[in-house]
Order: structure tokens, then sequence, then C-alpha cells
């Protein structure tokens, strides 16, 4: 507000802008500015009289919301009869002497000619001067008004969207995107201060300077880049400035994709005469056109599933684009069922397939939790076998680049519930960054590896850290497909035999 000029009446005029009211008091002011004769006289007048003044000619003051602010005219010398004192707010003016030109009824005048405003607002923000004349000078007054910031709003593409849901769709963005780019503003009004801004998703802040996976946050704007179903979700912003309660907004990002395979299991173990499940856990935005599970695709001997007796097939579908399974259920489990199965899942944008291996080795061993203290790595391992186990291997890999393996046998210390074993391990390791893996063994073979392994920084002692678990969606490892666990059964046999 400092920058702003003054308005500055003009002598001339202010004669004119003058009401009759104070006009018709004894001074005759028509007279004191009279051009000609009369300024010899006038100019007697003003010399006899004292000359008003202000000690400072500017001052601050502040107030929170609904106070009542009182802003003096601290003018020395005053003289009703022959001074004349003018508010203003900014350019409107809001008393001329003691008549009201403002239609504010929280606005008054009182004896000493102090401006008293009631129920301040932070819309009352500005600056204020009293103006004294015949001498035309100023005291200007630079009232803040602070309070809680009243309304919030996101903005993309210069479009309010709070509240809505932007479906980003691969084929035909809409017109709030820039191509596969999304900028959100975050836009706080009513409230003085201005306030910060912060954004979060899934109620993980997303903090100033913020450049991850796509999204990149910088003043009140966020911006995803290259967007893919990982950023979908929904965005928040919360704005405050210590005034009262923070305010928030929220705005959906929807993503259209074809299906994306979450955990997939890609070596089940079974036995002869069981029952067997295999299951395909996906998220499909839109919602799935069909779901089919096919035997021994890619060979001659290549057939689609149908229900019947042998088979039952149940789905589970998210309607809001969440996690969705499919379900293979194979009954009186023979050698001819010992095979690769595929789960195919197609919606309106694209397909995707996961291959499934039915074996009698066990299931592809998961990491459930592991620490490191006093140079040992210690793990805890999980498989499903229905044959007992015999063994379990853990491989490491250091920064030399070479494979080492530590066998552990399994004992009647690691009796299985529901043919679900679990096997903790102890591997000496000097600190460093290291890759693991780990495979079992029961009477008819070694599992399936992962193709992507655990990755550890070991420089200090840490305390457990729970992973994933059999059956669970979650996990820090990446579950390859089935083909590529094979894969790694022959490069472990060529590697440790």
């Amino acid at each position: 507000m400092c920058g702003l000029s003054r308005p500055e009446p003009a002598d001339d005029n202010y004669q004119n802008d003058a009401d009759d009211d104070y006009q018709d008091d004894d001074q005759d002011y028509n007279q004191e500015y009279d051009d000609g004769d009369s300024k010899d006289q006038s100019s007697k007048q003003v010399g006899e009289k004292k000359t008003a003044y202000f000690l400072e000619d500017r001052m601050s003051k502040s107030a929170n919301i609904s106070q009542t602010v009182a802003l003096a005219c601290p003018v020395k010398n005053l003289d009703e009869k022959n001074h004349v004192i003018m508010w203003y707010n900014y350019t409107s003016m809001l008393y001329q002497k003691k008549v009201k030109h403002s239609k504010d009824p929280r606005i008054s005048l009182d004896e000493n000619f102090s401006l008293h405003i009631k129920n301040v607002q932070v819309t009352d923000t500005n600056e204020y001067f009293c103006k004294i004349y015949p001498e035309n000078i100023n005291h200007t007054i630079s009232l803040k008004v602070f309070g809680p910031l009243t309304h919030v709003s996101i903005l993309a593409n210069k479009n309010n969207v709070t509240s809505q849901k932007l479906t980003f769709d691969v084929r035909q963005p809409s017109y709030e995107f820039n191509g596969a780019n999304l900028v959100l503003e975050c836009k706080a009004t009513g409230g003085n201060p201005a306030g910060r801004v912060t954004w979060s998703k899934k109620g993980e802040n997303l903090e100033h300077g913020t450049r991850s996976h796509h999204i990149h946050v910088y003043n009140n704007t966020l911006e995803i880049r290259h967007i893919t179903r990982k950023q979908a979700g929904v965005y928040q912003c919360l704005a405050g400035n210590g005034f009262g309660k923070p305010v928030h907004a929220h705005v959906e990002l929807v993503v259209t994709h074809k299906p994306q395979f979450l955990k997939e299991e890609t070596a089940v173990n079974t036995n002869i005469d069981e029952t067997a499940e295999l299951h395909c856990k996906f998220e499909s935005n839109p919602k799935p056109e069909h779901v089919h599970w096919y035997k021994n695709e890619g060979s001659a001997k290549h057939e689609r599933i149908h229900e019947s007796d042998k088979y039952k097939i149940r789905n589970h579908y998210d309607q809001h684009g969440g996690v969705s399974t499919t379900t293979l259920e194979i009954r009186r489990i023979d050698q001819q069922d010992l095979n690769e199965y595929t789960c195919e899942v197609q919606n309106a944008v694209g397909k995707a397939r996961s291959k499934i291996f039915l074996a009698l080795t066990p299931s592809t061993v998961q990491l459930l939790s592991h620490s490191y203290k006093g140079g040992v790595l210690h793990t805890k391992w999980e498989t499903h076998s229905h044959q007992p186990l015999t063994e379990l291997n853990v491989m490491t890999r250091g920064s030399d680049g070479k494979w080492d393996s530590h066998n552990i046998p399994v004992t009647d210390a690691h009796k299985p519930r529901n043919n679900v074993w679990t096997i903790p391990t102890d591997v000496k390791l000097p600190s460093g960054d290291y890759e693991v893996q780990a495979r079992a063994k029961n009477s008819e073979g070694w599992s399936a590896i992962n193709s992507e392994t655990h990755k550890f920084n070991l420089l200090h002692d840490t305390e457990e850290v729970q992973v994933a678990q059999i059956g669970g969606t979650g996990g820090s490892q990446s579950i390859s497909r089935a083909s590529a666990c094979i894969l790694g059964v022959f490069l472990s046999i060529v590697l440790f035999f």
C-alpha cells in the first residue's frame, strides 16, 4: 500500500467539494480564497492564526478481524473555526469536517475527529488519511487487518475443479490436461496474511520442492508430468495463515489404463489329488470387458478354460478401479494339470496377461522381514509346499559381483502350518551394499527364484523390517513372471551345481 499515491484535491476545487453545512460557520471561506484585492487581507488573517501541523505524517496500525479500530488525526493547533478536517480511505472521501460521506454504517467520527471502524474485516486493509485545510497537509495511517483464510479452490488450466473428478484418458485427454501433464493451482482467499499452502496425497505431504514419481511441487502449484496410473488418486491442498482453522480443498485424478497386474503369483505348489487355486490381482480402469484363463498358452495344446466339474472361475471386480481379483480353481489335480496357466484381462484401453506355473516344487520364496545387527543379516522367508522341505538356499552378492550361496537345512523345528513354511536365516556379512535372493527345495526339487532381487544397504544396525506375506498384495519386491522364474531355476542350477 505504501507505494500507492495519495489523492491531492486541488486547492482551487476545494470550495466546490465542501458542503454548505460548514460553509455557513463564522469564517468567511469565500473571502479567504478570493482573488484580487482580498489576497492581502486573507494573508493577514492567516498570519494571525496558529498554523496546524502533524508531529509525524505517517504511522501503521494493525487489528484482528471483528475488532473496533480507532484512527486518530493527531493534528496540533487545530482551530475548528479556521480549519477543515477531511478523512479519506485512499481515494474515497469518508468525512468532510463532521459531515459523513461514507454509506458504511460501521464508520463514525468522534468529537476529537478520530475515525472509528466497527467489526473490521480483511477488506478494510488500506491507507487512511486525514487532511487539514487550508494548510493542505496529510496524516496517513496504514491499516492492516488480520484474519483467517475463508476459502480455497483448486484450478486446472484456469478452471475451478474443486471437488471434481478429473479423468485422464490416454486415448483422448480433456481440456484440463496439457498433453500428458496436469498443473493444479491451490488458490486461497479471504484472509490476511496470504498463508502457506501444503499439498498431500493419501495423507502423505508433498513438500515444496518435491520432485518424485513425476510430481513437482512449487509455490502453490502441483504439477504432474507424464501421467500414469500411479499418479491416480485424491490430491488435497491445505491453506492456513495462523488465524483460525486451515481451509482445504481436494480434486481426484482418475487415470484410464489397460489392466495392470499387481503381486503376481508366478509358481504355485500343489499335490496330486489336491485342489489348487491360482490368483491374479490387477487394477483396471475402465472395468474389464472380459477375463479369460488359458492352459498351455503358446503350445500346440493351447486351450481356453471354461467352467466345469474340473474348473471353477471366480471374479471380483472393484468398480472404482481398485484391486480386482480373478481366481482359477483346479480340482482333483493330476499329472496333466502340472503346467503353465495364463490369466488374460482386457478392457477398453487394452489387454494384459500374467502367467502362473502349477508345480509340485515349492512356491516362490517370499521375504517376510529383515534386520542387520552385529555384522549379521537376519532374514525370515516363507514358502508354500505340500511336500516336506529339505533345504533353503540364500544367495548374496556384494560389490565384487560374485554370488555366494548359504545353505540352511530345514529341520523339524520348521514345521509348517497349513503347508506354509516359515524359515529364519542368519548370514554373516560385512557392511556394504548387497543383493539377496532365496529358493527352497522339497522332495520334488527346487522352487523358482525371482529375477529381481532384494537390495540392502547394510551400513548400520537396523531393527526388524516387515516386508511381505504370502497371499498379500504388498511387498517391496517385484515378482517376475513364470517364464523368468523358470529361467532363474536353470541359472541357479548352473551356478550352484
